[in-house]
């Protein structure tokens, strides 16, 4: 909220978390992903955020769901999508 009170929109901002890899650093990583900034972490060696994290997000910047991917899903398939969709980014029209 107050990156956000003082920069405005928060996607494409910058973020940067120094310190422990606990559980702030976890939900930053994650927070910053579902709003579109980019975060860079530092921690101490043996203070690293989790590795279910840090492999979380190395699989969410490149997700596209696309019709080819819908496809090859069931015919009763449903997409659900948290708003606003970022087309072309996360989900294609």
């Amino acid at each position: 909220m107050t990156i956000r009170e003082y920069k405005g929109n928060l996607e494409g901002k910058n973020l940067c978390y120094i310190g422990d890899g606990n559980n702030m650093a976890n939900s930053l990583i994650v927070g910053c992903l579902k709003v579109g900034m980019k975060i860079s972490v530092a921690c101490p060696k043996g203070y690293e955020p989790d590795l279910k994290v840090i492999d979380f997000a190395k699989d969410i910047p490149n997700f596209l769901l696309t019709e080819d991917i819908y496809e090859v899903s069931k015919n009763d398939c449903i997409v659900l999508h948290c708003l606003p969709a970022h087309r072309e980014e996360e989900i294609t029209t």
